[in-house]
């Protein structure tokens, strides 16, 4: 399938390149061979300027990405000790409040 598919590329490009122009195709000239001498150097400048500028923005998403896990892990440590405190605050109150009733419980059978 895949040679299929080779093939008929390669035929449709031959078609096109032939379809541009008998004169080029056939015995380019020096200012159309430096052209695309030229054009092919833009390209390849092209190419890598797009390349340096992903890689570029890649980088930028990665670090991106690690300062939010930083954020991520400081706020969550922040919530786990608000709610240990909280926990323990809660925990403060009911035994209080336990103590409180077994106080009046014992009140109570003494009088």
């Amino acid at each position: 399938m895949k040679k299929i598919t080779v093939v008929v590329l390669l035929a449709l490009t031959s078609f096109g390149l032939a379809s541009c122009g008998s004169e080029e195709t056939a015995a380019p000239s020096a200012s159309s061979a430096s052209a695309s001498s030229s054009d092919t150097t833009s390209a390849n400048d092209a190419v890598g300027t797009a390349q340096a500028e992903a890689a570029n923005m890649v980088e930028q998403a990665e670090q991106m990405l690690n300062e939010t896990v930083v954020a991520a892990e400081a706020r969550m440590d922040d919530a786990m000790e608000q709610a240990e405190s909280s926990g323990e605050e809660l925990m403060e109150e009911k035994e209080e409040e336990l103590r409180d009733a077994v106080n009046d419980q014992l009140n109570g059978l003494l009088n």
